[in-house]
């Protein structure tokens, strides 16, 4: 999945949860200004480590993630 499409599913994700971005990276463990750019997809998607904190979070599979983000 290209960066654009994955940070696009992550917000959708995130949103889902009615979690703000300040929240969501608060839970996760990761920076504000790291998972914004990877919305935007101005970033590549996480690695397999952030995507194993996200998915309780997000509140799906880390297979599901993973494959998402093609790790």
């Amino acid at each position: 999945m290209p960066p654009m499409e994955f940070g696009s599913y992550m917000r959708h994700l995130r949103q889902e949860q009615s979690l703000s971005l300040r929240e969501f990276v608060g839970m996760a463990g990761v920076s504000n200004f790291y998972l914004a750019l990877v919305e935007r997809g101005k970033r590549k998607p996480p690695g397999a480590e952030i995507l194993k904190r996200l998915s309780p979070i997000c509140n799906v599979p880390v297979m599901d993630l993973l494959k998402a983000a093609d790790c």
